[in-house]
Order: structure tokens, then sequence, then C-alpha cells
């Protein structure tokens, strides 16, 4: 009889994580999901939301990339000692389409300096030292302890802060001949109104010296 090798891994939803051993033979996609369906159901049975197999994602936890939660798109992402993390959408998605993937968003994180009393976005307990307090992530902004990291969902908005960046952006049109102008060109006025009142000033000092010095060669 021949051995079939199992994979143990681990699921974690939220604060929830539970091992899980399948065997290999039979790890595919719709097996993993139809696993995170029953993680889901069997540690949380009252959360009555509707058509829980159509809202899971599954990232991978890779502390060795820059995104450490990666989308897992086959069954050969997971192995032995693979922490995946459920992650609900709020939306069930379509079969064609990738909207709301782009909407369900592992952080960007990088160790940050706060020069300014900060707070976790996960815990809310301030992030506390001198130097390099917590993690702050690139796309939506939002800051975390160290020890809190594991802990958090898939959920930044990068996306849709790009998309607001990009509607300011276009917001700020070039001076019209009705005579509106953007922050940015009249900051760029201000100074250049600030440089010719000195190079006036300046001039204004040279002149006065130049008809002193005349006076002084006529008496």
């Amino acid at each position: 009889m021949d051995y079939d090798p199992e994979v143990t891994f681990l699921f974690q939803f939220g604060l929830i994580r539970d091992a899980v051993v399948v065997p290999q033979s039979s790890l595919n996609l719709k097996t993993i999901k139809d696993l995170a369906c029953n993680f889901i159901n069997t540690k949380v049975p009252d959360h009555g939301i509707n058509k829980i197999e159509d809202r899971i994602l599954l990232f991978r936890h890779e502390y060795n990339t820059n995104n450490i939660l990666q989308f897992v798109n086959s069954a050969s992402d997971i192995v032995d000692e693979s922490l995946i993390e459920i992650v609900l959408t709020g939306k069930v998605l379509s079969s064609n389409s990738n909207f709301d993937l782009l909407k369900v968003k592992p952080h960007a994180l990088s160790v940050h300096s706060y020069k300014t009393p900060t707070f976790c976005d996960f815990c809310g307990e301030m992030l506390f030292g001198l130097v390099r307090q917590g993690l702050k992530c690139d796309g939506c902004g939002q800051n975390y302890h160290k020890r809190c990291v594991v802990k958090v969902p898939n959920n930044c908005t990068y996306v849709l802060l790009d998309e607001k960046r990009k509607r300011s952006t276009a917001l700020q049109v070039p001076l019209s001949s009705s005579g509106g102008s953007n922050s940015s060109l009249a900051s760029g006025n201000s100074t250049q109104n600030e440089e010719s009142s000195l190079v006036r000033l300046a001039n204004f000092f040279n002149s006065v010296t130049t008809l002193k010095d005349n006076m002084s060669e006529k008496q």
C-alpha cells in the first residue's frame, strides 16, 4: 500500500489560529478553500455571513519579501508549516473579475521612527521608544507595533488612496486666463515676489551708496 504524505499548515482568521492536516494528493485550491470555509464555520459558528465560500481570499505569510502576505495562486504555494491568512471580502467575488482583489491587499510595511506620539492602528496602544518604534504601511499610512504585525488583516487601502491622489492632482490645473491658480503656482509666485523685493531693495541701497559717494567727491 502506497503511503500518501500529508501537508501540515496553519490557518489564521483574525486572532484565531489552528493547524490543518491534508493529504498531499488531495491538495488543490478548491480543497483549501473548502477547508477555510469549514475552519470559519467551526471556529465562528455564529458569524452570520452568507455565501462565505465566494468571499474568501487566502494569503500566505512570507517574511522574506517586502509584502509579508502573498496571495495564494496555487496549491503549490502551501507547504509544511505555512501560515495561511483567511480574509473575507465585503462583496461576493465574481469569477471573472479582480476588482475586489484590488481592494484587499497586504500592507507594505517598513520600520519607521516617529517624532510625535503615535498609536498602533491594530491594538490602539502607543508605540513606545525613541527610534524605530513600529512599522508604517507605505500604502495606507497605518502604524503598527512589531508584535501586532502578524495579526494585522490584509485590508490595505492604498489602491483607493492612489485614486484619490490622482483626482486631487487632476484638480490642480495651471493658471487659466480667468485668473485662477493652484496652490503650487501661488507658492511659486510668492517666492518670486520675495526674490524681486530683495533685488529691488539691494538696488535701492546701491543707488543710495553711489549718491553719497558722488556728493562726497563734490565736497
